[in-house]
């Protein structure tokens, strides 16, 4: 995916799952757009969670997490944000 095609929206919910709300789905103007969720609900567990919207349908993408120094240390198509 080019750098100018991806379009991020984030969601940071601290008392609730890691999964899209009836008003995330409201906003979810734009098809292609990634939904990145971090939900805190569970003190010392963070989950994060990712998600397309098309024509109504929620999918998620699967999500690897890399640790790195230096993000030109990422190969491949990678996010850092």
């Amino acid at each position: 995916m080019a750098d100018e095609d991806l379009h991020i929206e984030t969601s940071l919910l601290p008392a609730t799952p890691a999964s899209m709300s009836a008003e995330d789905l409201r906003l979810a103007y734009a098809p292609g757009l990634i939904h990145v969720i971090l939900s805190l609900a569970v003190p010392g567990q963070p989950h994060i969670r990712a998600f397309t919207v098309e024509n109504g349908a929620v999918r998620q993408i699967e999500l690897t997490i890399l640790e790195a120094a230096n993000p030109d240390q990422i190969k491949g198509e990678a996010l850092c944000i």
